[in-house]
């Protein structure tokens, strides 16, 4: 037991310690009743973070031991950051087994919300499912538990949907407190990395700071496309076509646009002059907001640097120009557009140091 378990519990009066294991002994219904079927284990399982702006969906699955009790297991949301970081300590320290899975905001993109949910649960699912068959054995007969009114297709043990499943079995709302807690980490984690949205506080939620940071800063390689509002996610895609033009009508020939990775994302890639250019397209509608250039920081930089290596080393990318030629160096440009001005910034910035080359010597 945790000292911060601990401590909760001895907050208790008796009278109070008693409603809270009558409140559990309610929400341990489903899990007993699947005991009494005849199933080895029961898997609680939910997610966290299907309604923001930016980073993934997160996963998890959690097998409890029935012979531990655990107060306090609830709805992530009805509890407090503090107590859901004591719990899901408690959680990881004495459940059977636990798993995670995450959709990307690319994977999200791709095929929405829930069927990225979806993958993500049986992603943890399944962790669990082998944790428990190599602890075990392969004889197990196994019940998933999961939070709403979705199953899982070709998921091969039994499944039950419970709607509100999170304040109602106690496996779920451990799986629902361990999944909140891991993404909001995650996303203090974001935080530093683009810095401007408020990620740390709001999540990645639409709340008045992110949204403002997207008319400021545009959207950045964790937000979700199909998420942002289309006019901010129209704008950036309209200046970067209009970068293009402009890169074209200055003797760039443009070979590849949107180029995603886990890294990040470079917006153009042209070449000039034998010379590989990975352009970065930066708009702001006010001057009060300074130059747009200014916005590609240090930490920038090195992501479109690692993303030009990624691209570098990417055997589908264009590395040649019409007439077949391959450049021998490569260079970062930036185009700022600030209203109706434009202007283009060869070389812009050059290798972060601290960041080893490994394409061109």
């Amino acid at each position: 037991m945790t000292k911060g378990y601990e401590k909760l519990i001895n907050k208790l009066k008796p009278e109070k310690l008693e409603a809270e294991r009558s409140r559990l002994a309610a929400m341990k219904s489903h899990e007993e009743a699947s005991a009494a079927s005849g199933f080895d284990f029961v898997l609680g399982v939910d997610e966290v973070g299907r309604g923001p702006l930016c980073g993934p969906v997160v996963t998890a699955c959690c097998v409890l031991d029935p012979g531990y009790e655990l107060l306090f297991l609830n709805d992530s949301k009805k509890l407090s950051e503090k107590k859901r970081e004591i719990l899901s300590t408690e959680i990881m320290e004495h459940a059977v087994c636990y798993a995670f899975g995450e959709g990307s905001p690319e994977l999200i993109d791709k095929i929405n919300i829930l069927n990225a949910t979806k993958t993500a649960m049986k992603e943890a699912i399944n962790a669990c499912a082998n944790e428990l068959f190599r602890r075990y054995g392969k004889d197990l007969r196994l019940k998933v538990l999961i939070d709403g009114n979705q199953k899982i297709q070709d998921l091969p043990y039994e499944q039950e949907t419970i709607v509100k499943g999170d304040s109602s079995s106690v496996s779920i709302a451990a799986a629902s407190i361990l999944a909140k807690v891991k993404r909001d980490h995650m996303m203090e984690a974001y935080e530093d990395e683009y810095p401007g949205y408020g990620l740390a506080k709001n999540k990645g939620y639409g709340t008045r700071e992110h949204l403002e940071g997207l008319e400021k800063l545009g959207p950045t390689p964790i937000h979700r496309l199909t998420f942002v509002p289309k006019s901010k996610a129209a704008i950036g895609l309209h200046y970067e076509k209009v970068a293009a033009k402009l890169l074209m009508l200055n003797g760039y020939e443009i070979l590849c646009e949107n180029y995603r990775s886990k890294e990040g994302e470079i917006d153009i890639v042209a070449c000039k002059d034998g010379i590989l250019c990975f352009a970065e397209v930066k708009y702001r509608s006010k001057d009060a907001y300074g130059y747009p250039s200014e916005a590609v920081d240090r930490k920038k930089q090195e992501r479109i640097y690692k993303t030009a290596l990624i691209y570098l080393s990417d055997p589908d990318s264009v590395k040649t120009d019409k007439n077949g030629r391959r450049p021998d160096q490569y260079r970062f440009d930036v185009v700022e557009i600030q209203g109706e001005r434009y202007r283009i910034l060869p070389d812009a910035f050059r290798r972060p140091s601290g960041l080893h080359r490994n394409y061109f010597t």
